[in-house]
């Protein structure tokens, strides 16, 4: 008997992820024994730092640097090429001058000299001496691994040199707002690291009460979070290819991006958008049962834990702004933009905008619009995101897939494309 003509097709899988999950959960797991059983809480918060960021970022650069076969990896050579002396020398020239003028820039920009940043420039000043020694060893290493040497650091450097005719433009752009994503971001989530150490270094006791439990595993998560962020803005290695491809080229998906932290966030956000009047969940259910309490606060650290899974799955490759590989496994088989999803929740639950203690409908709905507002910066971010990253076949392959079998964003393709046909019919 033959097969019936009404069968449907299997599921075809998801485009694979270009990291695979489990090498940072090893480092993690690296992290939680240490801090568990044996963490040198004597030492100073910034070498705890500098540990916490090592043990989480060993296990997946490792797998990076020595595993093939998850990703095609074509920026790498399988052998080694030979050695352009004059082409490492370009590249030496063109990393200094763009170090030099980072650090300059740094010097310049008033909210750098802020005690703030201070500890990250003490990491930075104590690193000098072990990280100029190895500079040339790593980019002649990187040079002789790399399919195209010719990269955008060579670019700039023969620029430096004046060999204006060597320089690809677009190639030199992009490598330019690659090191501006870095040495943006960078600072930034190193001092929040800091602040998430202080904030878990005691423990609530037996006897704290919900309220404590719920603050220290917040802090904890966002911990987990800032090191793979931190490692992934440092671990940017053409030999290990967890460079960057491309780094966001349109001014509007920069500023709906780097609008949403400091110093400009501290700015706009409080004149703007300030939605919270003071009155959260944690007062609207001070005086609740215990097990509503519990059930709020486990729904507010469940969307905290998948945006921070969200920031894992990248291994060594997160970063804002850029494009590092396909990430598909994981929260991100759920939604294309978990991290959006689940913090712009976080906010809604927390900070309850349509409930006021005053009772005052003019101030809920004034504060409910406001959060509206945050949320589409976040739906602006996510749509210039995906323009960018849509150039790749692969993003493109995934998207699509997505868009039809994902739990989260095929559900809302399928409304929105009732939604479009509906008003087509009206018109």
């Amino acid at each position: 008997m033959g097969r019936s003509s009404s069968t449907q097709p299997s599921r075809p899988p998801c485009p694979p992820s270009a990291v695979a999950w489990w090498p940072p959960l090893l480092g993690l797991g690296l992290f939680f024994l240490l801090y568990r059983y044996h963490w040198p809480h004597e030492w100073p918060q910034i070498a705890q730092a500098v540990l916490g960021i090592g043990l989480y970022a060993t296990p997946p650069l490792l797998w990076e640097i020595l595993c093939h076969t998850r990703d095609s990896r074509p920026h790498v050579r399988k052998r080694y090429g030979k050695t352009d002396w004059l082409r490492v020398g370009v590249k030496q020239i063109g990393l200094t001058v763009t170090l030099a003028l980072i650090g300059f820039g740094y010097w310049l920009f008033p909210v750098y000299t802020d005690t703030f940043y201070s500890p990250y420039f003490e990491v930075i000043l104590q690193a000098i001496p072990w990280v100029v020694p190895l500079m040339p060893i790593y980019i002649w290493w990187t040079d002789r691994r790399m399919a195209e040497p010719k990269d955008g650091l060579y670019q700039w450097g023969a620029l430096c040199l004046g060999q204006t005719h060597q320089v690809h433009w677009s190639s030199l752009a992009n490598f330019w707002r690659g090191w501006l994503v870095k040495a943006y971001f960078l600072p930034m989530m190193f001092i929040f690291l800091l602040g998430h150490f202080q904030g878990v270094r005691t423990p609530p006791t037996d006897g704290a009460d919900i309220f404590t439990w719920y603050h220290w595993l917040l802090s904890f998560l966002f911990l987990v979070d800032v090191l793979g962020g931190c490692a992934g803005y440092m671990l940017t290695f053409k030999a290990a290819d967890t460079h960057i491809r491309t780094a966001e080229p349109t001014m509007l998906g920069w500023v709906a991006a780097v609008i949403c932290y400091n110093p400009f966030w501290g700015l706009f956000g409080s004149q703007y958008f300030a939605y919270s009047h003071g009155f959260g969940w944690e007062r609207w259910l001070r005086d609740a049962p215990d097990p509503l309490i519990w059930a709020w606060a486990g729904l507010c650290l469940g969307l905290i834990f998948i945006y921070t899974w969200a920031t894992v799955s990248f291994g060594v490759r997160f970063s804002n702004l850029t494009y590092r590989g396909l990430i598909s496994h994981g929260p991100y088989r759920l939604s294309r933009h978990p991290a959006y999803v689940s913090k712009n929740l976080f906010w809604w639950l927390t900070a309850l905008p349509f409930v006021t203690q005053t009772h005052d409908p003019a101030l809920a709905i004034k504060s409910t619009i406001l959060l509206l507002g945050v949320s589409g910066i976040y739906y602006l971010r996510a749509k210039t995101e995906e323009r960018h990253l849509l150039r790749y076949s692969e993003y493109q392959a995934y998207y699509s897939w997505m868009d039809r079998y994902g739990i989260w964003d095929a559900p809302l393709h399928k409304l929105g494309s009732r939604i479009s046909r509906a008003m087509r019919w009206r018109a």
